[in-house]
């Protein structure tokens, strides 16, 4: 029988799900799907030490995302996860997902050996509220970027 609520680690039995997720994301931020983007996609499907792409499934059925890559912190005594990206589906919001999958993701992060989880967003974002609910609170900093490539500052230009 088949869970309600689930996530999976991305690989190639997701990939196609989490990448028509990712292209439905860029379209309703308005920005396309660069090849970059989805170089840097297909990197995280088969490369654990980058980091993980999280697919969520609810009732069967593919609704959201999340990516992640790993750092290590002499603060935080070793290795963490830094949220990118969460994204649900426009239809599946408001539900209380969210905060199931961030639980759910906190979990899998434990069972993997992290002890710290952050989240890297705009101010704007509306999920600020669930990260509250489930136990996170907002540190805060700077953000300087850079691009090395050439002299675009990327997604979070308007940030």
């Amino acid at each position: 029988m088949r869970r309600s609520i689930e996530i999976l680690l991305g690989g190639a039995a997701t990939g196609r799900e989490l990448e028509r997720l990712l292209r439905e994301a860029a379209a309703e931020r308005g920005e396309p799907f660069k090849e970059g983007a989805r170089d840097a996609f297909r990197r995280l499907l088969v490369d654990a030490a980058m980091g993980r792409i999280y697919l969520f499934r609810y009732r069967g059925e593919a609704v959201g995302y999340a990516t992640l890559f790993f750092r290590h912190s002499i603060q935080l005594e070793g290795r963490l996860a830094v949220v990118e990206d969460l994204y649900l589906v426009p239809t599946r919001r408001g539900q209380g997902l969210a905060q199931r999958f961030v639980g759910l993701m906190d979990e899998a992060l434990a069972d993997f050996g992290l002890a710290w989880v952050q989240f890297c967003m705009p101010e704007q974002a509306q999920l600020g509220a669930v990260l509250e609910l489930s136990g996170f609170r907002q540190v805060r900093t700077q953000t300087w970027q850079k691009s090395l490539a050439d002299d675009d500052l990327g997604p979070l230009e308007n940030a």
